[in-house]
């Protein structure tokens, strides 16, 4: 499934068609995201190649 995201004020974003969300992101080191969704800390981070 394909989705479109953007950047809305300071927060990542994606709109997958039927639905979407935005997260806050703190990056971690050089190679890690960390996304927060409504103040609290996702359990995955992302990893950057």
């Amino acid at each position: 499934m394909a989705s479109k995201w953007y950047v809305e004020g300071d927060k990542w974003c994606e709109n997958w068609g039927d639905g979407h969300a935005c997260w806050d992101v703190e990056q971690v080191d050089a190679k890690s995201l960390r996304l927060y969704e409504n103040g609290k800390a996702k359990k995955n981070l992302w990893h950057i190649e």
